[in-house]
């Protein structure tokens, strides 16, 4: 009966043997899953593996899985495993021996203690390493996960059929080979990867978030550093790229390239940072050359991939991986960098557009409350001393009836400064508001400004000139600049007001000054923004906020521009081009 058995079995193991030849043969496919699969039918064990075999210097053996095949709810998946070198199947491994353990938890069991560690674990394992001219280029592997196996004749000498066949074709095309078994493994994790970032960065919104999706990246790409970088200007050291992410290898020890780790400057990686600023990739596959500029970690670095993170259409990061050995970035490797950089790209832009979005509508809250008092003020002040008059003509005398009549003009002038702000912005945001240029005399159109301000926004204002100054620009809109600029210096600057005029270059430059404090520091970012005052917030309601908008809006469609600084005193420098663009006027 026995006897019967083993002939069975015998014959279930030639069978499955022959299957494997058959999938090794040229032209028969590259896919190793279903030879494993007759395999394990064959021997009945829990799982069977394919690995490469590589070396590390520090490390040992690496056992890198190619192709496997398991029963269902064995937890045996693609993972690395490293044999080092005092272990003893180590030593078998590079004598070329089969590596045979019947029951891992005896008490004599070879490498008992490191098949104690394992999860999950291994209770029987039966190997035979491919050995390729001399050396251990892979091993094939028969894993029993609960119960101990007393291995039998046959299943050896089926498993040494099994790898000599494995060797021959290693052995015809190893190089081609290994990377043709490598890729459905390689494409495997490419995929995870992709998968595991999207779910991260689409359901939450934290960095928590990122740091997962990179450690995935890292997964897949094998490399022994991944990182994100952030491009800060700096005063004094120029465009640095500033760590935000990091994930790290086993393989690399706490504490290792932590200088790789600091903001570095652009200027030492020229050839990098030309490449990425293009929106392109750099790859190095071999050797970097060594950069006396650069830290002594990077000096270390002998093969790096990184890729441009676009945010909201502005260079803001960048993804990249690196590795201490030489290397070839494979397709897939190359293909999950650039999509993984498009994702963290949409991630962030999702959270700019967003953040701009609700700053946005605050401001328009603002906005409506703040034209809502800009123009009850002034109408309310028109309606009251036009009241006055009509029910009291009679009781003023003429020097007061006059101050009223005053009065009324500037409020009126003051709406109708604000509806014309208003009107702008809603047709440059329509597309539908027209210019018309022409030889203008700036001092004139500034001194025709001031002559039709009220007494109090005009009264003080010094123009300085040092002659003709001809511009090519819309006057009437040159003119609606001008006084948005010298009202808001009168009404929140200081007591003396100063109108500047000089040549620059192809433009007529027009400062208006005021000796006031200044708009505040945090504000100045946003103080063209629409709908934002350059005025504390802690002021009632000072401003809409739109006319610092609409006058850089002007300018710049001008061919101009419109600028803020602060040197002692606080100055609006507008700039108007002596010639006309031709692309504008079109």
């Amino acid at each position: 009966m026995n006897r019967a058995i083993d002939l069975d079995r015998s014959g279930h193991l030639e069978y499955a043997v022959q299957v494997l030849a058959r999938m090794l043969l040229p032209g028969a496919g590259e896919d190793m899953e279903p030879a494993l699969a007759s395999l394990l039918a064959a021997f009945d064990v829990d799982a069977v593996v394919l690995d490469r075999v590589e070396f590390d210097l520090h490390r040992g053996a690496v056992l890198v899985p190619i192709a496997q095949a398991r029963r269902r709810g064995i937890r045996h998946g693609w993972v690395e495993f490293v044999l080092e070198p005092e272990l003893e199947q180590y030593t078998a491994l590079m004598r070329g021996e089969v590596w045979a353990v019947s029951d891992t938890l005896a008490p004599d069991a070879p490498d008992r203690e490191k098949y104690a560690e394992l999860d999950p674990a291994i209770r029987a394992e039966l190997a035979v390493p491919i050995v390729d001219d001399g050396t251990p280029v892979g091993l094939l592997s028969f894993i029993q996960a609960v119960a101990p196996r007393r291995w039998s004749e046959p299943e050896f000498e089926a498993l040494a059929t099994a790898s000599s066949l494995i060797k021959a074709v290693w052995s015809r095309s190893r190089a081609t080979d290994l990377e043709a078994l490598g890729d459905r493994r390689r494409s495997f994790l490419v995929t995870e990867a992709l998968l595991a970032c999207s779910q991260a960065l689409l359901l939450e919104s934290d960095s928590s978030a990122v740091d997962r999706a990179l450690k995935t990246v890292l997964t897949a790409s094998e490399a022994a550093i991944a990182y994100i970088d952030e491009n800060v200007a700096d005063p004094e050291l120029g465009l640095l790229m500033v760590n935000r992410y990091s994930a790290r290898g086993e393989r690399l020890a706490d504490g290792v390239f932590k200088e790789f780790f600091e903001p570095n400057s652009w200027e030492s990686m020229p050839s990098e940072y030309a490449a990425l600023e293009g929106g392109g990739m750099w790859v190095v596959d071999g050797l970097i050359p060594q950069h006396s500029e650069s830290p002594s970690a990077w000096n270390a670095i002998q093969a790096e991939i990184a890729v441009p993170i676009s945010v909201d259409g502005e260079w803001r990061f960048t993804i990249g991986m690196v590795d201490v050995v030489p290397r070839v970035w494979t397709t897939e490797q190359r293909r999950l960098v650039e999509t993984v950089a498009a994702m963290f790209g949409a991630y962030w832009t999702r959270e700019t557009v967003e953040t701009r979005l609700r700053h946005t509508l605050e401001s328009r809250d603002q906005f409506v409350a703040s034209v809502s008092h800009e123009l009850r003020t002034p109408l309310a002040g028109m309606v009251g001393f036009a009241s006055e008059l009509r029910d009291a003509y009679a009781e003023f005398d003429e020097e007061t009836r006059l101050e009223l009549i005053r009065l009324i003009a500037r409020q009126a002038g003051d709406v109708s400064y604000l509806v014309d702000d208003l009107l702008v912005a809603a047709r440059s945001q329509q597309s539908s508001l027209s210019l018309v240029p022409s030889i203008m005399d700036v001092e004139s159109e500034i001194k025709q400004t001031l002559a039709g301000l009220p007494p109090e926004y005009a009264e003080g204002v010094e123009v300085s000139s040092d002659g003709v100054h001809l511009a090519f620009a819309d006057a009437r809109r040159v003119r609606q600049i001008i006084r948005n600029l010298v009202v808001n210096a009168r009404k929140y600057g200081g007591p003396s007001c100063l109108v500047t005029l000089s040549r620059q270059g192809q433009f007529e430059v027009v400062e208006v000054r005021d000796n006031g404090p200044g708009i505040p520091v945090p504000l100045r970012a946003s103080m063209f923004d629409a709908y934002q005052s350059g005025m504390s917030s802690a002021d009632p309601l000072p401003s809409i906020g739109l006319g610092l908008t609409v006058s850089r809006q002007l300018a710049e469609m001008m061919d101009g521009s419109l600028e803020y600084h602060f040197d002692g005193w606080s100055a609006f420098a507008l700039r108007l081009p002596v010639k006309w663009s031709l692309d504008v006027v079109e």
